[in-house]
């Protein structure tokens, strides 16, 4: 990657030690690398992200609106302040840049996509119970319904504690399974939502998935473990502790 924010040899010297900085996982050097470049839109850029990594939050705030300022359509930069905002509790503000993106007249879909999910569990996330059929209805009426949409609607059904809406919520996940590819998450939720709902055969089965694709981490194998331990199928449990 290039830095723009100088001209000759300063320019590579600041791409360097920035380079070397996030190389050895030092955001604190990579952002100091990076003050040199910050008057251009690209170094700016790396130097939100690094200030956001090391903690300096007010920094990466400014410096996000900054680039706002100057280009009005930076999505990218809108998307990366409302996760700051969001981390920061300043939903109120947050809100804000979400309408920022939503107003952008040529806005990507994925964009307008983003933004408009992001609403949606900011408004599920309040409100208990109300909060959260408001974000699922904001999700059901969604423009794009995409994956992630659909995705995100299984998971605050899933939130809910009664039986209609987690056979909802599995009935997503099941549809997301059989024509899209699965994240891990959505194997594990699939299968827990059947194992409290008295179904072990298909959410032992849904663990196995798990467990071979996730073949490298330990911790999914240990929930399966548990699970066969709680169904007690103590042989097998056995066998797949073995593997630990």
């Amino acid at each position: 990657m290039r830095l723009v924010a100088a001209k000759g040899n300063r320019a590579e010297e600041l791409r360097a030690a920035w380079e070397r900085a996030l190389e050895k996982g030092k955001h604190a050097d990579a952002a100091k690398a990076l003050q040199g470049s910050k008057d251009q839109a690209r170094g700016k850029q790396a130097l939100a992200t690094c200030l956001s990594i090391i903690g300096k939050t007010d920094d990466a705030t400014r410096v996000y609106r900054e680039l706002i300022a100057a280009n009005p359509k930076d999505a990218p930069a809108m998307r990366a302040l409302t996760q700051l905002l969001l981390q920061t509790n300043s939903r109120v503000e947050a809100r804000k840049v979400l309408d920022q993106i939503a107003g952008i007249k040529d806005v990507s879909p994925e964009d307008a996509d983003w933004a408009y999910r992001t609403k949606a569990v900011l408004a599920a996330t309040e409100n208990g119970y109300q909060g959260t059929m408001a974000g699922i209805k904001l999700l059901e009426d969604a423009p794009a319904k995409s994956v992630e949409d659909r995705r995100t609607r299984a998971r605050l059904l899933a939130s809910i504690r009664n039986r209609e809406s987690r056979e909802q919520a599995a009935s997503l996940l099941e549809e997301l399974i059989k024509t899209d590819s699965p994240v891990p998450d959505d194997l594990y939720l699939l299968a827990q939502i059947y194992d409290s709902g008295g179904k072990w055969s298909r959410s032992r089965e849904l663990y196995q998935k798990l467990v071979v694709s996730q073949a490298r981490n330990p911790n999914v194998l240990s929930v399966f473990i548990r699970a066969l331990i709680k169904h007690k199928e103590t042989v097998e449990a056995q066998a797949w502790l073995d593997k630990l």
